[in-house]
Parts: C-alpha cells; sequence; structure tokens
C-alpha cells in the first residue's frame, strides 16, 4: 500500500536482509532528475481497526539503530481495515505522548500523521530542511522565545522569559537573542515547552504543577535543545550546547538523557568534556548514572585515539579511585572498569590485576556471568589459554550466551585440547540461531587434526616448532617433512602451515595448498596474506561454494579487508596471477562486507548498586 501511495518519480528499494529497515526511498522530481534527497522506511501494517491515534511497538535496539543513522525514518503504518495509512519521522517521537519500556516503545501517530494528497509535499519540504540544516549551521544560532501563558509553574510569564535569557544570553559564543523568527525557538505554556530547530526538529519537556524550579529550568530546556540539534545531525553544535548546560540540569540525572548524552559526546569526540561532566556528578552526588554511561562513552574513544586521551582517561581513573575510597563506596566497580579500559589499551596484565582486584573486593562478581566471560576473553587475548576455557566453562554454567560454547572451543583449541574442542564447537552448532563462518571453519580445522594427524591432544611446544620451521626456510631447498616434523610439536603452527601449502602449491596440489593455507591463515587469524592465499587457492581448486563463502566470510570478519587487497595486488605485481582474479576476490568481499551484519559489535557494561548492569551495543553509538 505503502509503494501504491507514492508519486511515481519516487523509488522504493526494499532491503534485503532486513536488519530494521525494510527499504530506502529515492526522491525525484517530475522529470525524473534526482534530488538527492533519501530516507529510510519502517513498514507496520495491522488487520484490526485502529483509533484516530494508533501506535506501534518498536524494540529498543532498533530505536538505538534509526538514531545512528545518517538518513531519516519515515515510519508507516498500514490500516488495513479502515484503508489508511499513517507517516511520521522516528525523530519526531515524544516519550511523554508515547511509551517507553525496558525492551520497547510505542510509537504514537496522530490525526495530522495520517497520509493524504498534501503528504508527499510535505515530506519533500522537511527532507529539504534536513539537508539545508545538515549542511551547516554554525554558531551563534539565532534564538527566539515564546510565554504563551501568564503563569508558569507559578511564576510569571516575565520572570520565565527572564531566567531563559539569562542562561542563553550566559553563552555569546553559541547563542544571539533575537526578538523576530529565529532558527531555535523556544514556545513555553503551562504544562509543556517545545524546543524547534527550522520548525522541523522538536523536542518537548513537560512541566506540571506550581513548583517549577526556575533555577534548573532553563537548563533544563538548553540540554532539551542539545538532543534537537543531535536529531538534526548537528552532532558538533550538539555537543558544545550539551557541555554548557549538562551540569546545572536536572534532566541529566535521568538515566535516558545520560545515554543519549553519552552516545553524543562519544559521537562528537569530547572525551575530556564527557570526563570533566562525570567527575563533576559524582562529586555532587547526583546522576551516578550518567556519570558511568559518560565514562563508557571514553572508554569506548580510548582504543582508538591519540596518547594524551588515554592519559586524560588515566588521570580520571587515578581520580576516581581516591573519590571512591573517600566516600567509603565499594571499589569493585572501579576495578572492573578499569580493569575494562586497560583490556581496550591492551594492557592485558594490568586488566586481569583489576578483574582479580574487583573479585576480591566484591565476591558477587563470582555469581555473574558476564564477569567470567570478559575475564576469560581477556585472558585468551593473554595467551592463557587453560584458564580461559575454564573461565568460559563457568560463564556458560551462570548462563553465558549460547556464542561461549564458540569461545571456550577456541580455548581449548589453542590449549592442544583438540578432542574436547570439537565438543564445545558442535554443541555451539547445536544452539547457535546465527552460526559464526570463523567457528564452522575452526571446527572443520580440529576435524582434520583428529583425522589427518591422529591428534586428540598435544602440549603445544611453539617456540620449537617455530625453530624448525626457521631452519627449514633457511635451507636452499626447504625439506617438507621438517614442517611435518614442526606440528609434531605444534600442530597449530601457522608458519609451518604457510610451507605445506606453499609445497603443495609447488607440486600442482591445489586442494591441500588451500587446507593447509587455510588452516594457517585460522591459527594465525590476523595474518591478511593466509586469507589472501586460501581465496586464491580456495577459487583455483574449485572448492565448494559453500566453503568459499565461509572463508571469504571469516577473514572479512578478521582483518580489514584493504589488507587482504594490499596481498593480492602484490601478487598481481609480481605476475603471479592476473589482475581479473584479484579485482573478482575484491568484489566479493565487498559484497560479504555489504551483506553481513558486524557481529563483532563493541559492547559495555554500565554497572549499578548490587553489580546490576545494561548492556549497550556501541553500534547505536
Amino acid at each position: 500500500m505503502f509503494e501504491q501511495v507514492l508519486p511515481e518519480a519516487w523509488v522504493f528499494r526494499p532491503e534485503a536482509p532486513d536488519y530494521g529497515i525494510d527499504g530506502t526511498v529515492e526522491v525525484f522530481d517530475g522529470e525524473g532528475a534526482a534530488t538527492g534527497h533519501r530516507f529510510f522506511v519502517q513498514l507496520k501494517g495491522t488487520a484490526a481497526p485502529t483509533s484516530e491515534n494508533p501506535k506501534v511497538r518498536l524494540a529498543r535496539e532498533t530505536c538505538d539503530y534509526y538514531m545512528s543513522l545518517e538518513l531519516p525514518v519515515l515510519v508507516v503504518l498500514t490500516d488495513l481495515a479502515g484503508q489508511r495509512l499513517f507517516a511520521k519521522w522516528f525523530h519526531q517521537f515524544d516519550p511523554f505522548y508515547g511509551g517507553v519500556g525496558e525492551k520497547w516503545i510505542r510509537f504514537p501517530f496522530e490525526p495530522e500523521d495520517l497520509w493524504t494528497v498534501e503528504s508527499v509535499e510535505r515530506i519533500e519540504e522537511e527532507l529539504e530542511a534536513l539537508r539545508r540544516i545538515r549542511a551547516g549551521l554554525g554558531t551563534p544560532l539565532t534564538l527566539g522565545v515564546k510565554v504563551r501563558d501568564s503563569t508558569i509553574g507559578g511564576h510569571s510569564s516575565a520572570s520565565v522569559r527572564a531566567a531563559l535569557r539569562a542562561v542563553f544570553s550566559s553563552s555569546p559564543d553559541v547563542f544571539k537573542w533575537v526578538p523576530g523568527p529565529a532558527l531555535v525557538s523556544i514556545e513555553v505554556t503551562d504544562t509543556e515547552t517545545v524546543v524547534a530547530l527550522a520548525g522541523r526538529f522538536f523536542a518537548t519537556l513537560h512541566t506540571h504543577g506550581d513548583d517549577l524550579d526556575l533555577d534548573f529550568f532553563a537548563p533544563d530546556v538548553g540540554l532539551l535543545l542539545a538532543v534537537v540539534l543531535e536529531r538534526a545531525g548537528q552532532t558538533a553544535t550538539a555537543a558544545q550546547v550539551a557541555l554548557t548546560f549538562a551540569e546545572n540540569s536536572r534532566l541529566v540525572a535521568d538515566p535516558w538523557f545520560g545515554l543519549h548524552l553519552s552516545r553524543l559526546l562519544a559521537r562528537a569526540h569530547r572525551v575530556r568534556g564527557a570526563l570533566g561532566l562525570s567527575r563533576r556528578l559524582l562529586e555532587e552526588g547526583r546522576g551516578l548514572a550518567t556519570a558511568d554511561y559518560l565514562l563508557a562513552a571514553c572508554l569506548r574513544e580510548s582504543a582508538r585515539r591519540s596518547s594524551s586521551v588515554r592519559e586524560s582517561i588515566e588521570r580520571y581513573f587515578e581520580w576516581r579511585q581516591g573519590h571512591e575510597q573517600s566516600v567509603g563506596e565499594n571499589s569493585g566497580v572501579f576495578h572492573y572498569n578499569y580493569g575494562n579500559f586497560l583490556a581496550s589499551v591492551d594492557d592485558l596484565r594490568g586488566a586481569v590485576r583489576e578483574y582479580r582486584a574487583a573479585y576480591r573486593l566484591d565476591l558477587g562478581y563470582g555469581q555473574r556471568d558476564y564477569f567470567s566471560y570478559e575475564l576469560a576473553g581477556i585472558l585468551f587475548q593473554a595467551g592463557r589459554y587453560r584458564l580461559s576455557q575454564a573461565l568460559y566453562a563457568r560463564a556458560l554454567e551462570l548462563g553465558a550466551p549460547k556464542r561461549c560454547h564458540a569461545l571456550r572451543g577456541d580455548a581449548l583449541l589453542h590449549a592442544g585440547n583438540f578432542e574436547d574442542a570439537l565438543t564445545e564447537f558442535t554443541a555451539y552448532f547445536e544452539t547457535a540461531e546465527d552460526v559464526e563462518a570463523e567457528w564452522v571453519l575452526k571446527a572443520t580445522a580440529v576435524q582434520h587434526l583428529l583425522g589427518a594427524l591422529g591428534l586428540k591432544r598435544q602440549a603445544r611446544n611453539r617456540f620449537p616448532a617455530l625453530s624448525i620451521v626457521a631452519s627449514a626456510v633457511a635451507m636452499e631447498t626447504p625439506d617438507a617433512s621438517q614442517f611435518q616434523r614442526a606440528l609434531e610439536e605444534d600442530a597449530m603452527c601457522a608458519a609451518a602451515w604457510a610451507n605445506l601449502g606453499v609445497a603443495a602449491s609447488l607440486a600442482q596440489d591445489q586442494s591441500a595448498a588451500f587446507t593447509a593455507f587455510l588452516l594457517s591463515a585460522l591459527f594465525d587469524t590476523s595474518n591478511a596474506r593466509a586469507w589472501a592465499e586460501t581465496m586464491l587457492f580456495g577459487v583455483s581448486s574449485s572448492q565448494e561454494n559453500k566453503t568459499l563463502a565461509l572463508v571469504f566470510s571469516a577473514a572479512s570478519q578478521a582483518v580489514p579487508q584493504e589488507q587482504i587487497v594490499g596481498e593480492l595486488e602484490a601478487y598481481v605485481e609480481r605476475g603471479a596471477i592476473p589482475n581479473t582474479v584479484a579485482s573478482a576476490i575484491s568484489d566479493a568481499l565487498d559484497e560479504v562486507k555489504n551483506a553481513e551484519p558486524d557481529r563483532q559489535k563493541a559492547r559495555v557494561r554500565i554497572l549499578g548498586e548490587e553489580g546490576q548492569y545494561e548492556a549497550v551495543e556501541l553500534e547505536s553509538w
């Protein structure tokens, strides 16, 4: 029905697969020329009769995803019983009139959202306004205020106007007060305050009663404006406005605003501002959840920002440790968060130390699946595989996600316990809804170790194996049997498998070369050359499409695509392969990257009292 009401010149392209967006609409003018306007669409339908104010349910995860998108999302409800269609931009959602639950929101439609002949023109105007706004507003922003009622929360309209003017005028580099039409308008009534940007982006603060506190009211309105600016794509300006008003706003103590503010500052890379605000909130003893959300935003940035940013986070942790000791709080949470930070900057020994400190201070961590799960991952990165697999087993006992079976299988594999590793991979395949390519391939690799090499367990001697490989490679004519001898010391020696792949290719055994290079890549997943060679020999040995698809999927998750392409280009330059082969593999990687969701989403946990936490997917930041 939605496609039927669109103008003939507009093009609706369905999304496949659907990850929360049903399609994209591209707008063309009456002569078929592209306007550059595009928007996403989420389609909902109901066969039951609807009221004049229908609502639809949207998952909170989906809403977070919408907030991260560059293009606006139009939510469309088709009323099949009444043959009506409602359409409303997601960024116009008002939690006061909708409903916000733990996992869902109820997204409301109003009578003015009913699709009519004017709807197309309205959408075009709003898209054009969005483009103008995102082209750059600049500062100072012109600001206008209207107070509609004579009294607001027990205060005269003049007092309310004066309070707003006093606060906003304190930042002349950001705002310019004007008497007439302004880019930012603030309209105040006795029940609500509406902040609008260019008449297209809105947010509403609902107020009731006669006890409005003017000291907080104006900063609350300022923080609301930051939300509006972010919705309009003005991330940098929104962050500047948020940091101007957040400290004196009551809204900053609200968990929803705290999470929103943290995401905003993360997008704007305002790490020092976020740390400073977190520190001031903790010192004042309010907005504690927001303080931790802000810390999470900084931890996300720490792994990819400058050393000075990391030093700022280090100083914050030093201060916070002293602060928590001074107020007599349980610092187990502090050590847990600090451990996460150290892990993010590859200080694995320090991360393990802090996790242990957290456990000593709060034995309850031993009963939380995420604690064992995350510590197991850190230990795996540190090469402590036996302890890692044991903690993964503990996490599974406590109810950790089924993917933990695969991770434990990987830890057992690296610990040399090949038979038990296959058991864990099998358990993962039996319980997981969406099986990842890496684990399918690693299970195949384990079967090869069990079958071709006859190994159920092995005390891996990595350094002797590498020494044997190095000696063999140094020979004028390497002896392939030496690489087999290296595998007797360490069956997961990636260098030995890579050289066996070379030997097999020289013997024109393309299939054996593919297997050897695949094992080399799986046992050293960060090696782009091994993945490139696996792909090349997979294509030349006519491997099954299913197997090749798994290889391409696993490679795209393991290393940046440009590294694989770089290895392929080196082969082209040496004349080893034609450019057409390299281009075909590169195109295939593009398709895999576009078709697959990112399964390696970063996550943070915000801990509160008694170790309770909320997991946040950082993709939505």
